[in-house]
């Protein structure tokens, strides 16, 4: 198969064990805060934040080349509205600037080396079988 990843293991991926490490962080913060009625906020962090090492892992199991690269997409405009949702909870009170700034900045590099990833994947040749 022409377009064919190179998956190699997936725990060795850098910005997936960043990833996974930031809902670890992102849970066990959301877990001493009261949300009450903004609840929703919290549920949307937690989704989005989850959903970056879990585009990385769907997008390394289908193996295409292009596929790869669209899950790395997803996973980096997940990083991007979690980042977002950060801010928001900050804003509202809800979390310390402390830790959404130390958060954000998790996302911030979970971003930058998604588009390194997918431009490197982008301009090497493909492998065969």
């Amino acid at each position: 198969m022409a377009d064919k990843v190179e998956v190699g293991h997936l725990r060795n991926l850098r910005v997936y064990s960043l990833a996974l490490d930031t809902v670890v962080r992102t849970a066990n913060l959301l877990g001493r805060t009261r949300w009450g009625e903004r609840q929703y906020l919290r549920e949307q962090l937690l989704r989005a934040t989850s959903s970056v090492p879990a585009n990385i892992a769907e997008g390394h199991a289908r193996g295409g080349l292009a596929d790869c690269n669209r899950f790395l997409v997803i996973a980096k405009g997940s990083a991007s509205e979690a980042s977002h949702h950060l801010e928001e909870a900050r804003l509202l009170g809800l979390i310390d600037a402390k830790s959404a700034l130390e958060l954000q900045g998790r996302h911030d590099i979970a971003e930058r080396m998604l588009n390194r990833l997918i431009k490197t994947r982008k301009e090497s040749p493909p492998r065969g079988d």
